[in-house]
C-alpha cells in the first residue's frame, strides 16, 4: 500500500507516538513522505524515533513532549505544529491508557483521568487542529478507538466507555466539518502486540486469540495501515466511519 500512497508535503500529528501503534503509524507516514510532529509523555524516547524517521526517510520530523491529559496541551501541540510546518494536514489522536477496575471500585478522579486522556485530549485537538486544517482547504484526522467501545469487555468498564465516547465523536465531528474538507474516521483494534497486553497471563492471550478467526494477535503496522490509508486520498469519500482492525475477534 506504501507505494500507492505519497503524503510529500503533508504534515502529520501523532499522539501517543513513543510506542506501539503510534510509532508504527509514524514510521508509515514518515514512508509516504510526511513531515511529523510526534507527541508523548517522554520526550527521550519519541526525540529518538523523530530522528531516526527523519535520517531514514528523508523527512522532517520533530518531538514534542506533553502530558495530554491537560486541556492545555491540546493548543500547545497544534501552535508546536503549525509554528515548525505552518500547516497542519492529519491528525492522529492515538494516545490512551487502560483503566483497569471492576464496577464499585473506580474513584471520581481515576474516571476523570481515563477520560481525561482517552477521550477529552481528542475532542479538544480535533477542534483546534480543524481550525488550522479548513486554512488549507481541508485534512484528514483518525482517532483511535477499541474493541472494548464496540463489544465490552470484563474490568474496562471506564475505558470502553471512554474509547466508545470517541466513536460517537467521530461520528459527530464528520458531519460538522465534512463540508470544510475534513475527514474524520476513526480506527477500532483489537488484541494487538503493544504494551498493553504485556501483563496479560499466557493463558488468557490464548484465550483471547481463540476468539480471533484469524488466531492470532495484530501487529501495530497493520493498525497503522489503516490509518495510512485514512490519512491518504485514497480514502477521499470515506467519512465518519468506525473501522474494525480485529482479525474478526469477538470477546
Amino acid at each position: 500500500m506504501a507505494s500507492l500512497i505519497d503524503l510529500s508535503g503533508k504534515v502529520a500529528i501523532v499522539t501517543g507516538a513513543s510506542r506501539g501503534i503510534g510509532a508504527a503509524t509514524a514510521e508509515a507516514l514518515a514512508q509516504a513522505g510526511a513531515s511529523l510532529c510526534l507527541v508523548a509523555r517522554s520526550q527521550t524516547g519519541t526525540e529518538e524515533l523523530a530522528g531516526r524517521l527523519t535520517e531514514q526517510y528523508g523527512i522532517e520530523a520533530f518531538a514534542h513532549a506533553t502530558d495530554l491529559s491537560d486541556w492545555k496541551s491540546a493548543d500547545q501541540v497544534v501552535r508546536a505544529a503549525f509554528g515548525r510546518f505552518k500547516r497542519v494536514d492529519i491528525l492522529v489522536n492515538n494516545a490512551g491508557s487502560l483503566a483497569d477496575g471492576t464496577i464499585g471500585t473506580f474513584t471520581e478522579d481515576t474516571v476523570h483521568q481515563a477520560f481525561a486522556l482517552n477521550t477529552f485530549s481528542a475532542m479538544n485537538l480535533i477542534q483546534i487542529a480543524a481550525r488550522v486544517m479548513m486554512r488549507k482547504g481541508g485534512g484528514s484526522i483518525i482517532n483511535t478507538s477499541s474493541i472494548m467501545a464496540t463489544n465490552g469487555a470484563k474490568g474496562q468498564f471506564v475505558y470502553g466507555a471512554a474509547k466508545a465516547a470517541i466513536i460517537g465523536a467521530t461520528k459527530s465531528a464528520a458531519r460538522e466539518l465534512g463540508p470544510q474538507g475534513i475527514r474524520v474516521n476513526c480506527v477500532v483494534p483489537g488484541l494487538i502486540e503493544t504494551s498493553m497486553i504485556g501483563g496479560v497471563t499466557p493463558d488468557m492471550l490464548q484465550a483471547r486469540i481463540d476468539n480471533i478467526a484469524l488466531g492470532r494477535a495484530g501487529k501495530p503496522d497493520e493498525v497503522a495501515s489503516v490509518v495510512l490509508f485514512l490519512a491518504s486520498d485514497l480514502s477521499s469519500y470515506v467519512n465518519g466511519q468506525a473501522i474494525a482492525v480485529d482479525g474478526s475477534m469477538a470477546i
